[in-house]
């Protein structure tokens, strides 16, 4: 319950971040020794990871949403 109520928390002044190019030969051994995933499977997706890389999937949220226009009637004319 305490974890809950004071959960240790770090402040954006103490991460820094940095994103870089990924281990690869790292990536593979973990998954492979760690996870059990088979050599194929890691090339299939770094390829992947490769291709998109420096594409921009993500859509706007306005994308989703069309603007529908609404026709008044005589009936709507006369409503203030």
């Amino acid at each position: 319950r305490a974890l809950f109520k004071n959960p240790d928390v770090l402040t954006k002044e103490n991460i820094s971040l940095k994103w870089t190019e990924p281990d690869e030969e790292g990536l593979k051994a973990f998954l492979m020794t760690e996870k059990g995933f088979s050599e194929t499977t890691i090339e299939n997706a770094l390829s992947k990871f490769k291709k998109c890389k420096g594409k921009s999937n993500q859509k706007r949220l306005d994308s989703f949403f069309k603007v529908q226009t609404v026709q008044s009637t005589s009936k709507d004319k006369n409503v203030k």
